[in-house]
C-alpha cells in the first residue's frame, strides 16, 4: 500500500516512522527552519521568553512568520502515506511508546519488532516540555487502522501470496458464527483450529475469501465479523496512554508513561503535567449535522463531552447516534455512520441526501459508503493523470462526489465513518473533543461556520477551561470584604525541592500529614507521585495580600491586572479572587464572567503568578461543599 508519485523513487511519506516532519515538499528536499537550529518543531514565543527564543512573528505577505512555516510543514507532510491509516497509533508511537521499534521483520512466521528508534526518542524529549498542556489533534477522512505489530497480525496487510507473488493474497474466511455474533467464542478464522467448536461446512468448501469479499484496500473495517480475527490494537491501548501514569513496554512490563515523565531532567522545567492536561481532539468522519449544539445554527458551536452524553426525548445520546456500542457490535443509530459497502436503509442511491449526497453503487465491493460529503474549492478532472487522488475515474459511476453530467469530474470530497477515532474520543471523557472532517461551507471566510472553524473553536473552548478554570455551577457567599471561604491547594510533582514562592502567591509547602493533603492523596484522581503541595493565596488576604490587589483581581479585565494605590501601586496582581455577575450590584466586573452561562456567572479567577503552574492540579474546597 503506497504511492510512487515522486518520479523515479517511492514517495517518502509512505513511511515517516512517526518522526517530526519539517519538509516543504512531500517528496523531500528543502526543510522549513525549525526551533533551536532544526529540532523539527515550531515554538511560538511572542514574548521571547524561551531559551533560545522561538518565533515571535505571525507573519504577513511581506514578512513570513510562523503561520507560513506551519502551512509549509502541513503541505510537506503530504496526503499519500500508507493505505492502512493508523491515526491512533501514529501519535501513540511518537508520544507514548516506551520502546518505539527500529525495524520489524518476520521471524519464524511472526512479525517481530526489533531495536529502538533513538531519533524518535530524542525528538520526543526535545518536544515534550513536561509541564505543558498537551493537545493531540487528529485530522482524517478515514477510520483508524492501527494494526497490531507483532505475531501473525501482519497478514492483514499481506497483498501478494508468499508462495506465488504473482497471485493476490486473500485472508481466510470467518466461521459462520461471526455473522450472528462476533463475540461468540466460536467466531474464529477458518485458518485457525476449530477447537471445541462444531465443524463449519464453509471452512471446508470455501476456506479463502474471494476478490469481492476481500478487497485489499478494505481490510480495516469490521475485522472480527469479516475475518474472525481483530487485527487492530484495542481502543484501551490509547485510553490508557492518555490517562494512566504507566503503560506497557514491548515485553508487557508496566513502565512510566512518557506523557507524565520528565524526559529531560537537566533542564529548568521539573514540573510534570497532570493527566487532566492531556486532550485528544478528532476532526474525523462524522457529519457536522449530528454534533452541533443547535442543529439550526452551527455558529453556536459543537457539542462538548457533557452535551454529547446528554439524552434526548427518546433516551438516546449523541454517542448512540454517531457511534453506537462497537465493543458489543451495536451499530450507530444514524445510518450515515454505519460502515458498509452496500446502501444503508433508509438511505438510498436514488434519493438525494443533504449529508452525504446519496448512497452509491459499489459493484466491486472496493469502497465504503460515505458518512458525509462537502464541496471541493476547485473541481478535479479525474482523467488527468496529474490528479493522483481522484474518485471519479469510472465514466459509469453514480458516486455523489462526481459531476452527474461529466461523471469524471470530481466536485466533492468525503469522509468515511470514523468509528475507532470516535471510540477513543468517547473513552477519554471530558478530555475528548469531536469535530467533523466535512465542513459546512467553504465560501464565506468571515463566518463562524467556515471550514474547520467550528472544530477549532471547540478545541479552544475546551483548552480555555483547562487553563483558566470553569464557570461555577453554584454561587458562593462572600464576606463584607468580597472574599470567600475557599481553600485552593496546588498539587504537583517536583524533581527537586518543593518551593512555594510567596512572590507567586503561594504559601507552604504544606505538611504531607496535614488533613488537607491527606484528603487530596485519598481522592480518586490522586497522582501517587505528587510530592509538593502549596496553598494559593486569595487576593486581599490580610497577611499575604492587600485590598488593592483584591480590587485589581475583581475589576481589572485585562489579562495582567495591575494594582492601583497602596504600597504595591503599579505592580501586577497575583493570586485568586471570586467574581459574581449575578448579584446586584455585581461583585467584580461582569465582563469577566460574560462568557459563562446565564445561571453560572460566578468564577474563581486566577491572576498573575497565581494561576496553576504547568503540570499541576488544583484542589478547591469552599465552605458549604
Amino acid at each position: 500500500m503506497g504511492d510512487n508519485s515522486c518520479g523515479n523513487g517511492t514517495n517518502p511519506s509512505n513511511n515517516d516512522a512517526g518522526h517530526l516532519l519539517s519538509r516543504v515538499d512531500s517528496c523531500g528536499g528543502q526543510n522549513v527552519p525549525t526551533y533551536d537550529g532544526g529540532k523539527g518543531f515550531l515554538a511560538w514565543d511572542p514574548g521571547q521568553k524561551l531559551m533560545p527564543p522561538g518565533e515571535k512573528n505571525l507573519g504577513d505577505s511581506m514578512n513570513p512568520g510562523i503561520v507560513k512555516s506551519l502551512g509549509d510543514m502541513v503541505k510537506g507532510a503530504g496526503q499519500i502515506g500508507c493505505g492502512y491509516e493508523a491515526s491512533l497509533e501514529s501519535w501513540y508511537r511518537f508520544l507514548v511508546d516506551p520502546e518505539p521499534y527500529q525495524t520489524i521483520s518476520v521471524v519464524g512466521g511472526k512479525a517481530t519488532p526489533a531495536g529502538t528508534d533513538t531519533v524518535l526518542l530524542q525528538q520526543r524529549a526535545d518536544f515534550m516540555r513536561p509541564s505543558s498542556l498537551l493537545a493531540i489533534i487528529m485530522l482524517t477522512d478515514e477510520n483508524d487502522c492501527s494494526t497490531k505489530e507483532y505475531g501473525q497480525f501482519y497478514f492483514m496487510g499481506q497483498q501478494r501470496n508468499p508462495s506465488n507473488p504473482k497471485q493476490t493474497f486473500h485472508l481466510p474466511r470467518a466461521r459462520q458464527e461471526c455473522a450472528k455474533n462476533p463475540n461468540d467464542a466460536c467466531c474464529k478464522s477458518c485458518g485457525q483450529p476449530a477447537g471445541s467448536c462444531p465443524a463449519d461446512p464453509m471452512c471446508a468448501s470455501s476456506p479463502t475469501l474471494s476478490d469481492i469479499e476481500d478487497d485489499i484496500n478494505l481490510r480495516c473495517w469490521d475485522n472480527k465479523r469479516r475475518f474472525g480475527i481483530d487485527f487492530l490494537y484495542p481502543i484501551d491501548r490509547y485510553t490508557q496512554a492518555l490517562t494512566s501514569l504507566n503503560v506497557p513496554n514491548r515485553a508487557g512490563e508496566m513502565v512510566p508513561n512518557p506523557l507524565f515523565t520528565d524526559l529531560n531532567p537537566k533542564d529548568m522545567d521539573s514540573n510534570i503535567r497532570d493527566t487532566g492536561l492531556v486532550f485528544l481532539a478528532g476532526i474525523v468522519g462524522v457529519p457536522w449535522q449530528l454534533i452541533p449544539r443547535d442543529s439550526a445554527d452551527l455558529k453556536k458551536g459543537l457539542k462538548n463531552s457533557d452535551e454529547l452524553n446528554a439524552k434526548d426525548n427518546n433516551g438516546d445520546t449523541t454517542w448512540d447516534r454517531i457511534l453506537g456500542d462497537p465493543s458489543n457490535y451495536v451499530p450507530p443509530k444514524d445510518p450515515h455512520m454505519i460502515e458498509t459497502d452496500a446502501p444503508r436503509p433508509p438511505l438510498s442511491v436514488a434519493t438525494p441526501d443533504p449529508i452525504n449526497g446519496h448512497e452509491y453503487t459499489i459493484a466491486k465491493a472496493d469502497d465504503l459508503e460515505y458518512a458525509c460529503v462537502f464541496d471541493l474549492p476547485t473541481s478535479r478532472d479525474c482523467l488527468d493523470p496529474k490528479n493522483v487522488s481522484c474518485d471519479c475515474s469510472d465514466a459509469m459511476n453514480d458516486n455523489p462526489l462526481c459531476d452527474p453530467a461529466t461523471k469524471t469530474t470530481q466536485l466533492k470530497a468525503k469522509g468515511y465513518p470514523g468509528i475507532r477515532e470516535l471510540s477513543a474520543l468517547r473513552a477519554v471523557g471530558s478530555q475528548g473533543i469531536v469535530g467533523s472532517i466535512c465542513p459546512a461551507q467553504l465560501n464565506d471566510t468571515s463566518a463562524a461556520d467556515y471550514g474547520y472553524r467550528p472544530a477549532i473553536g471547540a478545541i479552544i473552548d475546551r483548552l480555555k477551561v483547562a487553563l483558566k478554570g470553569k464557570c461555577l455551577p453554584r454561587q458562593l457567599s462572600p464576606d463584607k470584604n468580597g472574599q470567600v471561604q475557599c481553600l485552593i491547594i496546588e498539587a504537583r510533582v517536583s524533581s527537586g525541592t518543593c518551593a512555594c514562592d510567596a512572590a507567586k502567591a503561594r504559601t507552604g509547602p504544606l505538611p504531607v500529614d496535614s488533613q488537607a493533603v491527606k484528603a487530596i492523596k485519598e481522592s480518586k484522581t490522586a497522582n501517587p507521585n505528587w510530592n509538593c503541595f502549596c496553598q494559593i493565596t486569595q487576593a486581599g488576604d490580610p497577611i499575604n495580600s492587600t485590598p488593592e490587589e483584591l480590587k485589581a483581581c475583581q475589576y481589572d479585565i485585562s489579562t495582567t491586572p495591575v494594582i492601583v494605590g497602596g504600597k504595591e501601586d503599579g505592580q501586577p496582581a497575583n493570586g485568586w479572587c471570586y467574581v459574581d455577575g449575578t448579584t446586584s450590584p455585581p461583585l467584580g466586573n461582569p465582563e469577566i464572567v460574560k462568557d459563562c452561562a446565564a445561571t453560572e456567572r460566578h468564577i474563581v479567577r486566577f491572576v498573575g503568578s497565581g494561576g496553576p503552574q504547568g503540570g499541576s492540579t488544583l484542589f478547591i474546597t469552599c465552605a458549604g461543599e
